[in-house]
């Protein structure tokens, strides 16, 4: 994360808790936000920021669908960081 740059959580798929060194935020002038994506407003204005490439979901992995019962083997042991994706 950048100085000064926001991470925003609105999924919880490793569980409810995470270890966090704050120093590292408040000495960069960083926030965290906690969001359930807002209104349809909001959510419409995100999807067209991703559009507009101002940013993109982090991807751990991509996997045949053959693969997906490893796949949820990464996300039930919390080794993963990002979305898991099942090419079809």
């Amino acid at each position: 994360l950048r100085k000064g740059g926001r991470l925003v959580v609105f999924g919880a798929t490793g569980g409810p808790s995470v270890e966090l060194d704050v120093r590292g935020v408040y000495l960069n002038h960083q926030s965290i936000l906690g969001t359930t994506m807002g209104s349809p407003q909001d959510f419409r204005g995100l999807l067209r920021s991703i559009e507009l490439g101002r940013w993109a979901p982090v991807i751990d992995s991509v996997r045949p669908l053959a693969e997906g019962a490893a796949a949820h083997e990464r996300m039930r042991s919390g080794d993963q960081f990002g979305k898991l994706v099942l090419e079809v």
